[in-house]
């Protein structure tokens, strides 16, 4: 295993003690989370408006292609689901 590929050895909430911790070391590693999923990052954005909604992390690839990433720890409910509905409402090119 190389240096490029990120393993978690326990569970996320374990290694993060909240959500805001978990979207930190994301932005932190976009370019090795980038590397490991097969996009090229060009631009990282926090707390963008959904809609109604403020995703988490907006990740704008070198493609041109946009990825929603929306951090959760614990149960799953609909205030995360529907911010990365397939077409989020609002969200245009950045």
């Amino acid at each position: 295993m190389d240096s490029s590929t990120i393993v978690f050895t326990k569970p996320l909430s374990e290694l993060c003690s909240s959500e805001e911790a978990l979207v930190n070391y994301l932005v932190d590693s976009i370019h090795l989370v980038g590397q490991n999923l097969g996009f090229e990052v060009e631009k990282v954005e926090r707390e963008v408006r959904v809609g109604p909604f403020r995703a988490d992390i907006v990740v704008t690839c070198k493609d041109g292609s946009l990825i929603v990433i929306e951090a959760q720890l614990g149960d799953s409910n609909f205030d995360h689901l529907g911010k990365v509905s397939p077409s989020p409402p609002g969200l245009t090119r950045l």
